[in-house]
């Protein structure tokens, strides 16, 4: 309970994204009472009937936050710079607030950004590292390994031979969505992680 009002939280697996980073919906109740009989379909209304909503940021670790996942290719010292503060001070603030360094935070959004494109298409891996913020193919490889474990190449073999599985079976991976095979990368980019704002208490 939560000022009186009941909440229920959703777990979103890591290859079902949310439209918007932010948002509300019109009609809470028809989730709940979807939710009391079909959790999976329950959450996948709430996908789909999320609106956007501009996030009120309340102070600066907030509106970084925001700015690295709209722009994952951020110049973190510029950023620091047009705001008049430390990069140092930056990085302890926002550590403070995220229980991550910004820089951290902005290779694990590219990161998603990267793997989700390598598992569900077939763009050339140099044009997915700089559609994700990376400088170039190598910058790519070297931090999605250390942060997933695998390679880019490997991640889209993974993805190639799951979307053949799955379109034998007739089911396909539409809406963009990457098969349910890819459970490992919760190991790096769990519930909550910083692909999500984390709201304080």
């Amino acid at each position: 309970m939560v000022g009186g009002a009941e909440t229920i939280n959703f777990s979103l697996p890591d290859w079902m994204d949310p439209p918007v980073a932010f948002g509300r919906v019109h009609d809470p109740d028809l989730i709940v009472r979807t939710a009391e009989c079909d959790y999976d379909a329950a959450r996948q209304l709430l996908v789909s009937m999320v609106e956007p909503v501009r996030y009120p940021a309340h102070d600066w670790p907030d509106e970084l936050a925001i700015d690295i996942r709209r722009q994952p290719d951020l110049c973190l010292s510029a950023w620091a710079e047009r705001r008049d503060m430390a990069p140092a001070s930056v990085s302890r603030g926002f550590r403070r607030v995220y229980e991550i360094s910004p820089s951290a935070f902005r290779a694990q959004i590219r990161a998603r950004r990267a793997w989700r494109s390598l598992i569900i298409g077939n763009t050339p891996l140099a044009v997915v590292a700089l559609e994700s913020g990376f400088a170039d193919q190598a910058h790519m490889t070297r931090t999605l390994t250390t942060v997933t474990g695998r390679r880019p190449a490997q991640w889209r073999r993974l993805g190639q031979v799951n979307s053949r599985s799955a379109t034998d079976a007739g089911a396909g991976l539409g809406d963009g969505q990457a098969s349910r095979a890819f459970a490992d990368c919760r190991s790096w980019l769990p519930d909550g992680a910083p692909c999500c704002h984390s709201v304080r208490s």
